[in-house]
């Protein structure tokens, strides 16, 4: 897999940032996400084992806009997608993977369902405020790779929406991440 298909930052926000962005998540999220927007196995059973809520990016903006910033440098510079500024109203996903169920996303794509635009690249934020077991994010290009600089608590990675990838079960402790999907004009 070359370096292009996925960028990580580790160590981006300290403990205490983390901290807020999960109080701010939890006490602004719109709605319990049902699983109407994940990936399901061909008997139509949710491949995602964890609590994920709508968050508006306005709630978050604050504390992540640098962040989000330094992905849209890095895609100008190395992914090279036409990408759509980001809107108030863009829902991001704040996702809980608790060992207690073994919290876990088998391997999928993130794709919109929107009929004009695609997700291009996916951010993810690890939030979780302690470390813990398990959860480790694997992507499929050329060759499985696991991004375990990710795994760290304050870390960042931007990877191809469309490369398969999944999260192992958590074994112990809780692994909170922020899902923010970059879209753009329709792949042609």
């Amino acid at each position: 897999m070359n370096k292009i298909d996925y960028w990580v930052w580790e160590n981006r926000f300290s403990k205490k940032e983390r901290k807020k962005l999960n109080a701010i998540s939890l006490a602004n999220y719109l709605d319990l996400k049902s699983d109407k927007f994940v990936a399901k196995d061909k008997n139509n059973i949710s491949k995602k084992q964890a609590e994920t809520y709508y968050i508006y990016y306005k709630y978050l903006k604050n504390l992540i806009y640098d962040a989000i910033e330094q992905s849209l440098f890095i895609n100008k510079h190395y992914f090279g997608y036409d990408i759509y500024p980001l809107n108030d109203y863009l829902c991001l996903n704040y996702n809980v993977y608790n060992s207690s169920n073994k919290g876990e996303y088998d391997w999928h794509t993130d794709v919109s369902n929107s009929s004009v635009l695609d997700f291009k690249l996916t951010m993810l934020i690890n939030i979780s405020e302690e470390n813990f077991e398990g959860g480790e994010l694997l992507i499929e290009g050329t060759n499985q790779v696991e991004i375990n600089n990710f795994k760290k608590p304050g870390s960042v990675t931007i990877f191809k929406s469309y490369l398969r990838h999944k999260v192992t079960p958590v074994t112990k402790g809780i692994r909170k991440t922020l899902t923010i999907f970059l879209e753009g004009p329709r792949f042609k």
